[in-house]
């Protein structure tokens, strides 16, 4: 009687984490596609990147595109230990059946945004703690990085307004 009593309260707790809404699925799939499409591509294949992500815990999933300038000016510039610190993070959320771009219910995630460029800016000012490819990297353009992370924080601070 107590499994089954502790699988119902398993059931029950998990089908809480689970979208029963499956057109959101399908609408992200769609929005994916053609974000995909527009994308910047090398060889045939999106530089961006995509992903669902529930970021204000609320049981519905955004999809996020992350975009890096840097790399869309210049494919393969950046090295794996820089490249996430350039990314913007674009938001688009689920309502009335398609997703849009919105930010409106993402303060923290914004603030959390802001914070992680601030701390990359400090590391790209003094790199010690920085593998040695970074470091030259860093070296040989240090002020096209400090400018590109100011503007993904002014970016990100206007869309908090």
């Amino acid at each position: 009687m107590m499994n089954k009593v502790i699988l119902v309260l398993v059931v029950i707790a998990c089908s809480s984490f689970v979208q029963t809404d499956s057109k959101l699925w399908l609408a992200g799939e769609e929005l994916i596609k053609t974000l995909k499409a527009a994308a910047p591509k090398v060889e045939g294949e999106a530089i961006r990147e995509y992903l669902y992500q529930d970021l204000n815990f609320d049981n519905k999933y955004e999809v996020i595109e992350k975009v890096n300038k840097i790399e869309e000016d210049a494919p393969g510039f950046l090295n794996v230990e820089l490249y996430p610190a350039f990314e913007l993070q674009r938001v688009f959320t689920y309502s009335g059946g398609k997703f849009h771009r919105d930010y409106s219910k993402f303060t923290n995630y914004l603030d959390s945004r802001v914070e992680f460029y601030r701390f990359w800016k400090k590391q790209i000012q003094n790199p010690v703690n920085l593998s040695t490819d970074s470091k030259e990297l860093i070296k040989a353009n240090k002020a096209m990085f400090i400018k590109e992370l100011d503007r993904l924080i002014e970016l990100t601070e206007k869309l908090k307004k």
